[in-house]
């Protein structure tokens, strides 16, 4: 799936968000987070780690990871 931002083009699948964050510790999570291979991550670290986009405010990180398949959860 293709995923603009700012002007650039992400093309990630559900597969290769998973295979990206294998072995990374989830950090804290804030307010919105995803699960992938069981552990909890918050979406913000997800989408920056597979876009190198340190700025990104947490809707982009969302749109991005849903466009990819995942559910998005948030903390309560």
């Amino acid at each position: 799936m293709v995923f603009r931002y700012r002007g650039e083009a992400y093309d990630f699948s559900r597969a290769d968000v998973e295979a990206r964050m294998r072995g990374i510790a989830p950090d804290r999570i804030t307010t919105y987070f995803m699960v992938i291979g069981g552990y909890h991550y918050p979406v913000k670290q997800v989408a920056r780690t597979c876009m190198g986009v340190y700025d990104q405010q947490s809707r982009d990180s969302r749109r991005f990871l849903i466009s990819a398949g995942f559910t998005i959860h948030r903390l309560d």
